[in-house]
């Protein structure tokens, strides 16, 4: 019974701390390049929330009624996108 216990705690933590690896942004303390490459790559949808990735920055935008997270290296440069409900999914 410990080791299911324990096995289920492990599985628990990567999501745990991909989760303490993400800080909400406030726009106006992303990087102009970032923001001027999230303009061009989102095409008018609305972005819900900015976080911080490490040194990278993510969009988090609604897009055709799905949140999307759109990841630019600190220099503006676009890295990729992926949907935010399977990021949570551990």
């Amino acid at each position: 019974m410990l080791l299911i216990g324990g096995g289920l705690a492990m599985s628990i933590l990567p999501a745990q701390a991909r989760q303490h690896d993400e800080e909400d942004m406030n726009a106006s303390n992303i990087p102009l390049p970032v923001l001027n490459a999230a303009e061009g790559a989102i095409q008018g949808s609305k972005i819900l929330r900015w976080e911080k990735e490490g040194d990278n920055y993510e969009a988090v935008v609604l897009k055709d009624g799905v949140q999307w997270g759109y990841t630019f290296g600190p220099h503006g440069k676009w890295l990729g996108r992926h949907e935010e409900a399977r990021e949570n999914v551990g």
